[in-house]
């Protein structure tokens, strides 16, 4: 003071503290908000601040896309320190949708499955539902004994709506197993067949094979010309795993058989030609053919058809006998008789002969009286010769 009035000013300034939002549960970056007494701010952190003197103010926590804020809006109060209040984020799930699967071709109350995005799921119902957000997901059918079902996997596109797929179960075959039949006694290469429950399979092989299922069923096997097989018929059961038949095949005890032998003219003459020819079957191949009793100017061959000019005369019984290759035969015969020439002439029939003297004479009389012709002009034209005078 010195001897006059004295103002001194003084300033008051409010005191404020820290009010701190620390948020728990966004993925990193993640923009969030806070409004305090009608401030906003905003952060991509995990905390957001506001100073505030003494006092209680109200807040709200912004949306965030996804998620929901805990606590969403309430108070703080500041008196005289620093405040913090935590909020959590919890991811909202997305809307879901029914995926469901819906089956036919199973009785009644046969338990099938579906595993959807790797999650299975079992029912004795005709559907199965699962619920999904929007998505693409992969899906598999569960087998069920003795039938197949279609489609067996595949995938759903789920896209704001429910999607529904239908499954097709249809009874599966049965599993089949190999039949063989090896057979033993042919010669290499030979064609043989078996008859297996109303299908026939042929083969020049060893072996042949079928595919069975479970079950009994009979079996024939086809015959071989000059075999026998053991066993020739038979049953075959097939019981969840291959099966194999031994067939031996041996050589009949029956020989070849003639079906036909004839002859191409059962009288002939003496010169004329005629053909033997005989058919054979059975026995075991190669045949080889030997004829007797043939006339003269007829020789045996060893072929099925034989051709000959008989030069003898007679009635004749001609065998022929067919071997097979193990020597097993049979025989067969037919009648030829020979006749000779009848009314021959020069050994001609008589037609031929005659005309052979015809010929002769006609060709004599004519070189006679060519002879005569020549020999009168011979004689007109020699000199001193006067001709003969003319008849009167």
């Amino acid at each position: 003071m010195n001897g006059a009035p004295l103002n001194v000013a003084i300033s008051f300034t409010a005191v404020t503290y820290v009010v701190t939002f620390a948020e728990a549960g966004l993925p990193p970056g993640t923009s969030w908000s806070v409004t305090l007494s009608e401030t906003t701010h905003a952060s991509m952190t995990s905390t957001i601040a506001f100073s505030e003197a003494n006092g209680t103010f109200a807040y709200t926590v912004g949306h965030v896309a996804g998620y929901t804020a805990s606590p969403s809006s309430g108070s703080v109060t500041v008196n005289g320190a620093d405040v913090s209040t935590p909020v959590t984020f919890t991811a909202v799930p997305p809307p879901t949708y029914p995926v469901s699967f819906i089956e036919t071709g199973l009785p009644m109350g046969t338990s099938w499955s579906v595993t959807l995005d790797g999650v299975p799921r079992t029912s004795g119902m005709s559907t199965i539902t699962f619920s999904e957000p929007n998505g693409t997901y992969a899906y598999s059918v569960g087998s069920v004994w003795g039938y197949i079902a279609s489609p067996p996997s595949g995938s759903v596109i789920v896209n704001g709506a429910g999607v529904s797929t239908s499954i097709t179960f249809t009874v599966a075959p049965p599993p089949e197993y190999d039949v063989t039949f090896a057979e033993a006694g042919l010669p290499p290469g030979t064609s043989w067949s078996v008859a297996l429950a109303g299908k026939t399979n042929t083969s020049t092989a060893r072996t042949i094979v079928f595919s069975e299922p479970n079950g009994t069923v009979s079996f024939t096997v086809g015959s071989v010309t000059g075999y026998t097989s053991n066993p020739a018929f038979g049953t075959i059961a097939v019981h969840g795993q291959a099966i194999s038949t031994a067939i031996t095949f041996s050589p009949t005890s029956v020989g070849p058989t003639i079906d036909s032998f004839v002859v191409s003219a059962s009288t002939i003459t003496t010169g004329e030609s005629v053909t033997f020819t005989a058919t054979a079957s059975g026995g075991t191949a190669p045949r080889t053919y030997a004829y007797t009793g043939l006339p003269a100017g007829c020789a045996s061959a060893d072929t099925s058809a034989l051709m000959c000019t008989p030069t003898a005369t007679g009635t004749f019984t001609i065998t022929v006998a067919v071997t097979d290759s193990i020597g097993r035969s049979a025989t067969a015969t037919v009648s030829l008789t020979v006749n000779p020439p009848v009314n021959t002439i020069l050994g001609l029939p008589a037609a031929e002969g005659y005309a052979i003297f015809g010929a002769i004479a006609v060709a004599t009389v004519a070189g006679v009286a060519v002879v005569a012709v020549r020999s009168r002009r011979k004689r007109r034209t020699r000199p001193g010769v006067r001709p003969p005078p003319p008849p009167p």
